[in-house]
């Protein structure tokens, strides 16, 4: 099943409970600042104890894949880069989603608002 949720500003519970029941994120932005989508996604998914079937793909333009390792990253302009990552995402193992999850939770529980800005800027 693919779910393609668009909405502008939905409210925060809205949005958890989208991230504790989708397996892959996709975050195609071509420019942004924090793409605080993905961090939330990360959180939900491990309270969730739902690391082993998750996977987040980020555009190379989105400000969290400079920040937090684990992502998938890929070229938004390049449908072949695109293809790519979404095989290498769908191929993973359970070990291998879990283990890029653990690493993006670490950064998170790592990093506090002000540490993440100060690094990002």
């Amino acid at each position: 099943e693919c779910l393609v949720f668009d909405e502008s500003n939905p409210p925060l519970e809205k949005r958890l409970a989208f991230w504790s029941q989708t397996d892959i994120i996709l975050c195609s932005s071509l420019k942004d600042g924090l793409c605080i989508q993905v961090l939330e996604y990360v959180v939900c998914r491990f309270i969730a104890q739902k690391q082993s079937e998750s996977m987040m793909i980020c555009s190379e333009f989105a400000g969290c894949n400079e920040a937090m390792s684990g992502v998938l990253k890929y070229n938004p302009f390049s449908l072949s880069s695109f293809v790519e990552t979404m095989d290498m995402a769908m191929s993973l193992t359970d070990e291998e989603k879990q283990s890029r999850m653990d690493q993006a939770y670490a950064n998170i529980k790592r990093y506090s608002f002000s540490r993440w800005t100060e690094d990002f800027l």
